[in-house]
């Protein structure tokens, strides 16, 4: 995520508090826990950062924000590294179908 660890938490509230009903949350974050900037993101001038607490404790975030999360799948970025694609939504909601 583009923001600082310490506020992915609140992140994630606040995405259950807006997600429509019977929406889904679709994020993609680290697998492995990282933190990072780079000064000029893909030569534009403009300063990018990341940071991710890495799989486990995303999805107990995302649990703890309220969401349930249906699937979680490794995807490889080209540029190195994995990212976790998150597939959740809130605990209230019906269990998405072919998810169990």
């Amino acid at each position: 995520m583009h923001v600082p660890k310490d506020e992915h938490a609140t992140v994630f509230s606040e995405f259950e508090r807006v997600l429509r009903p019977g929406g889904q949350l679709l994020a993609a974050l680290g697998d492995d826990p990282w933190e990072g900037t780079n000064d000029d993101w893909l030569d534009t001038g403009t300063a990018m950062a990341w940071s991710f607490h890495g799989r486990e404790r995303s999805a107990d975030l995302l649990t703890e924000a309220g969401f349930r999360v249906e699937s979680v799948e490794p995807v490889d970025d080209e540029l190195g590294g994995t990212f976790a694609i998150f597939r959740a939504q809130p605990e209230d909601s019906e269990t998405l179908p072919g998810h169990n």
